[in-house]
C-alpha cells in the first residue's frame, strides 16, 4: 500500500493528526463494501420463504423504530450552527490570558497533486490587550520563515523577518479581519471572513452561518466540541469545518479548502516573559513603517543627504516615473472605492522648478493608463480596457505642446506589457493572445505590435511566453517572457528573449529564475531585477553571459545616469548606485517610503516613493 505523504511529512510531530477527508471517505468506503453481504452468496429461494423471512424482521424493525423515536424525545435537536457560534463568542471573550502552539497544514495535494504538504507550526500568545506569534518551524517560504514573529501591544503590530532582518510595524486598525483588535487568529470564532472566502461577499456573516452550516458533536483531543460544517461550491476540494471547543469557545480546528488549523496544545494564565508584547525590534535590525499616514515616533525614514527635493504629488496608490525629452511623465493610478476600476492620469512635472505643471486623465473613464514614452513633440500613451479577464491595450498620442490627445487612436488588440522605440520604430507588447498549457500549468501567451510612427501602420507577431518588459540593444529587442511551468520549481518560469527587429525572430532566450523587474538597454549591456533574493543582473549582449550583485530587500526597477546604474529597494526604502563595470555598490541612499519606479534625465535621478506619494530628486554630476 501506498504511503501517505501527509503522514509521511508529519512523522515525528508530538502529537498524531487527524486523517485527510479522503483517506476517511475512502476508508468509510472500504469499510461498508466489507460489511454488505454479496448478493452472489444468497441462496434463491420461493416467493413464499422470502416473505417469511421478511416477517421474521418485522420485530427488530419494530423496536429499531421505537429507539429512533425514543432517542428523538430523549436527546433535543442540535442546536444550529449559528447559535453555537454565537455563544461561543461569548466564551471566548471571557478567556483568560493563554499560550497555544498551532499546526497549520497547507494541502495543496487536495486538489493538485503534484504539490507537497506544507507544514507551519507556531506559538501564540495572547494577553488582555496584546498578542505575539512565531513560526516554530515551516518547511515553506512563501508561508514564512522559521523564527520570524508579529507582535501587537494593543495599538501597533510588528512583523519581523530574519531572512531580511526587517521589522515593519503599523497600526493594529490597519491589520485585516483574520487578526483584530484582539487577536488570536486562528481561534477566534469572531472571524468574519468566511463568507469571503466562500463567494459570498456582501452576505452578512451570521446570514451565512444560519443559512449554510449545521453542527454536530465530536471529540476532539479527548475533549468535547462541535463541527459547524458549512458546504461550499462544488469546484472547491472540500467543505469549510470549524470545530469548537464546548468550555472555552475556542476554535480548535479549522479546515477550508486546502488548509487546517489545530491547536496542539494550551496553556492558560501562563506567565509571560517580561517585554514579551513590546513593539520593539531586535538589536541590529532595520525598522520600518508600513502604515498609512504618518509614522509613529521612532520609525521615521531618515533621507540621504544626497536628495536634492521632494515633490509631492497628491493622491495615489503607486505610480511611475518617465523622463522625455521636454518634461517628467508620471502614470499615477488615483484611489478609488472598490468594485469601482482604478481611475489613471498623467502629470506633468517641470524638471528645472520640480512644479507640476498638468494633470491630463485618460480620455475615457474605463481606459487606464499604463506607460508612456515621449518622442519628437509627441507622448505616445499605452491604453488598457479592461474586458473580463483580459486587457484590449490601445495607443495614442498626446501633443506636448497642448497636453492634448491627438488621432488617431490604435487598437491593439490583447495588452501584455511595456513599450520602447527600436531605430525610430515603436514596439509594444500587445496583440493576439493564446493559451498555452503544460500539465496542470496554464499561461497566456502574447504578442509584439509593431507601429511605424509615421504612418500608422501595425504588424503583430507571435511570442512563445507572455511579454512584459521591453528593451532595445546591439541591434536586437530584448523582452522578458513568461513561461509555462508545470513544476514546482521556480528557476524556469522565465526568460528573458533576444529578438532580431529586421527578421521578427527570436535568436536566443536566456532562462532567468523568477520573474525580471524592469528591463533596461545601458552601458553596453542588459539590466534587470530579478528576486527573490533580490539582485540586479548584467547581461552581456556579446555573450549573453550574467553577473549579478544583490540590491536588497524587495523589488524595484533601474535607471541610468550617463555614470551609474540605480537600482530601487522597495522594501528597503532607498536606491542603490552601482558600477556598471565592476557592479561595485557606490552608495546606498534612503529615498521615502517604498521606492519602486526610477528614471535618469534633467542632471538628475528620479524615484518615484510609491507609499509616501512622493517624486525623490538626486542630482548627479
Amino acid at each position: 500500500m501506498r504511503e501517505d505523504p501527509l503522514a509521511m511529512i508529519l512523522a515525528g510531530m508530538d502529537h498524531p493528526i487527524e486523517p485527510r477527508v479522503e483517506f476517511a471517505e475512502r476508508l468509510l468506503d472500504r469499510l461498508e463494501g466489507e460489511l454488505r453481504p454479496d448478493p452472489r452468496a444468497i441462496p434463491s429461494s420461493t416467493p413464499r420463504r422470502r416473505w417469511r423471512g421478511a416477517r421474521r424482521l418485522v420485530p427488530a424493525f419494530t423496536v429499531l423504530v421505537g429507539l429512533v423515536v425514543g432517542a428523538l424525545v430523549v436527546f433535543p435537536r442540535p442546536p444550529s450552527a449559528l447559535a453555537v457560534l454565537q455563544e461561543a463568542r461569548h466564551r471566548f471573550a471571557a478567556l483568560p490570558p493563554f499560550h497555544a502552539t498551532v499546526l497549520s497544514l497547507y494541502d495543496e495535494s487536495a486538489s493538485s497533486p503534484d504539490y507537497e504538504v506544507e507544514v507551519l507550526r507556531e506559538d501564540w500568545y495572547r494577553s488582555d490587550a496584546a498578542w505575539r506569534s512565531k513560526i516554530l518551524r515551516t518547511n515553506s517560504t512563501p508561508f514564512g520563515v522559521t523564527g520570524s514573529f508579529d507582535v501587537s501591544d494593543g495599538a501597533l503590530v510588528g512583523r519581523y523577518n530574519p531572512r531580511s532582518n526587517i521589522f515593519s510595524v503599523r497600526p493594529l486598525a490597519e491589520v485585516g479581519s483574520a487578526v483584530r483588535s484582539s487577536p488570536a487568529a486562528p481561534f477566534d470564532p469572531a472571524l468574519q471572513w468566511w463568507p469571503e472566502a466562500t463567494g459570498d461577499e456582501g452576505k452578512p456573516s451570521d446570514a451565512f452561518f444560519e443559512e449554510n452550516c449545521h453542527a454536530t458533536s465530536v471529540r476532539f483531543l479527548g475533549r468535547g466540541a462541535r463541527k459547524l460544517i458549512c458546504p461550499v461550491r462544488p469546484t472547491q476540494p472540500r467543505d469549510i469545518e470549524l470545530w469548537v471547543d464546548d468550555e472555552t469557545g475556542m476554535l480548535v480546528k479549522v479546515v477550508t479548502f486546502e488548509v487546517v488549523h489545530e491547536i496542539r496544545s494550551i496553556e492558560f494564565d501562563p506567565n509571560f516573559a517580561e517585554g514579551l508584547f513590546e513593539v520593539v525590534p531586535p538589536a541590529g535590525a532595520r525598522k520600518r513603517w508600513v502604515g498609512e499616514g504618518p509614522p509613529a515616533p521612532g520609525y521615521e525614514i531618515v533621507l540621504g543627504t544626497e536628495i536634492a527635493a521632494r515633490i509631492p504629488i497628491g493622491e495615489t496608490d503607486g505610480f511611475t516615473v518617465a523622463a522625455g525629452e521636454s518634461a517628467l511623465w508620471l502614470v499615477n493610478w488615483i484611489p478609488t472605492t472598490p468594485p469601482a476600476p482604478y481611475a489613471t492620469e498623467i502629470i506633468r512635472i517641470d524638471p528645472a522648478s520640480g512644479r507640476i505643471v498638468a494633470r491630463i486623465p485618460a480620455p475615457e473613464s474605463d481606459l487606464q493608463i499604463v506607460s508612456v514614452l515621449e518622442r519628437s513633440g509627441f507622448l505616445w500613451v499605452a491604453f488598457d480596457r479592461e474586458e473580463g479577464s483580459r486587457a484590449s491595450r490601445m495607443l495614442q498620442r498626446l501633443d506636448v505642446s497642448t497636453n492634448v490627445f491627438v488621432d488617431p487612436r490604435l487598437d491593439l488588440g490583447e495588452g501584455f506589457g511595456g513599450m520602447t522605440l527600436a531605430d525610430g520604430v515603436l514596439w509594444t507588447a500587445a496583440g493576439v493572445g493564446r493559451d498555452v498549457t503544460s500539465g496542470r500549468a496554464q499561461l497566456r501567451y502574447g504578442s509584439l505590435s509593431r507601429v511605424d510612427p509615421e504612418t500608422f501602420e501595425v504588424s503583430r507577431y507571435p511570442l512563445d511566453g507572455a511579454p512584459m518588459d521591453l528593451a532595445f540593444q546591439a541591434g536586437s529587442l530584448w523582452i522578458s517572457l513568461g513561461k509555462v511551468n508545470d513544476t514546482d520549481r521556480f528557476d524556469d518560469d522565465h526568460a528573458i528573449a533576444r529578438v532580431d527587429p529586421a527578421m521578427r525572430k527570436v535568436q536566443t532566450e536566456i532562462a532567468v529564475p523568477h520573474g525580471p523587474s524592469g528591463l533596461l538597454a545601458a552601458a553596453g549591456f542588459m539590466w534587470t531585477i530579478m528576486g527573490e533574493p533580490w539582485t540586479l543582473v548584467r547581461i552581456d549582449p556579446a555573450t549573453n553571459a550574467r553577473a549579478k550583485v544583490p540590491t536588497g530587500n524587495g523589488g524595484g526597477e533601474v535607471a541610468y545616469d550617463g555614470r551609474f546604474i540605480w537600482a530601487t529597494s522597495s522594501d528597503d526604502d532607498e536606491v542603490v548606485k552601482i558600477d556598471p563595470a565592476t557592479l561595485k555598490v557606490v552608495a546606498r541612499i534612503r529615498t521615502g517610503r517604498g521606492p519602486g519606479s526610477v528614471a535618469a534625465g534633467f542632471g538628475s535621478v528620479w524615484v518615484a516613493n510609491g507609499i509616501d506619494g512622493t517624486l525623490a530628486r538626486i542630482d548627479v554630476p
